[in-house]
């Protein structure tokens, strides 16, 4: 479907100075490689930092209070790990960007059309991040409007409501509260960028349990983070230690 710039404008609830950075947006890099152009990557990686730094600022305004002067809040630093966790998951982003009817505008080239990427949730998750990427860059990350953009997008409060509901299980925030239970302390991810040609290997996630170390591999930061996740809470699982 060719690209609606108002309607996309007027359901993210943002007007573009440079409408080429929307495009951009809505480009993935199998169309570009087929017929050349910008796709979408760097605008994810860009969104993906934001989207955390808004949540992260999200929960805490919510949940945090001072008494006697003194920083205090209901959530645990484990609490706010696992809800921000929920909050920015594949299945959520992908969820909003079906709520928003955005996929429709997507750009794509032969290789997604083989993989049948339009069918996943990756791809929505790309294009969520991507579009508050080009927002950030359109607005020289005006952190006021980002949060309004986000906050629109998202809609955090209707699943800190009402629940998330995930058809995934979410092994990231299942493998930090372990570590947390045992240890005390929040679980690290070392993430590293690989440098590979290989598009689902991009990126590498070390897991150190102390007494064991997972590693594995994703698309992106989130992707290598949840599959290192999965097969750790898994091996834990399947010796009856979680």
């Amino acid at each position: 479907m060719e690209l609606n710039i108002l309607d996309i404008e007027n359901k993210i609830n943002y007007k573009f100075k440079n409408k080429n950075l929307l495009i951009q947006a809505f480009t993935r890099r199998s169309y570009t490689e087929d017929k050349g152009g910008y796709n979408n990557e760097l605008l994810e990686f860009i969104g993906d930092e934001v989207l955390d730094e808004i949540i992260t600022n999200f929960l805490l305004n919510k949940y945090l209070t001072f008494t006697d002067n003194y920083l205090t809040s209901s959530k645990t630093e484990g609490d706010f790990t696992i809800l921000k966790s929920n909050l920015v998951s594949k299945y959520i982003l992908a969820e909003r960007i079906n709520k928003l009817d955005l996929i429709k505008y997507i750009k794509i080239g032969k290789l997604d059309y083989i993989n049948k990427a339009l069918e996943g949730e990756s791809i929505k998750e790309d294009l969520f991040e991507a579009i508050i990427g080009a927002i950030s860059i359109d607005n020289n990350k005006d952190i006021n409007i980002l949060t309004k953009v986000v906050i629109h997008m998202l809609d955090p409060e209707y699943y800190l409501k009402n629940g998330f509901l995930e058809r995934q299980t979410n092994y990231i925030a299942l493998i930090s509260e372990y570590y947390q239970k045992i240890y005390k302390e929040n679980l690290p991810f070392e993430i590293t960028k690989n440098n590979t040609t290989d598009e689902n290997k991009q990126y590498t996630c070390l897991i150190d349990l102390k007494t064991i170390k997972f590693i594995d591999s994703g698309k992106s930061k989130k992707d290598a983070k949840y599959s290192t996740s999965k097969k750790a809470y898994l091996w834990l699982k399947e010796r009856n230690m979680v």
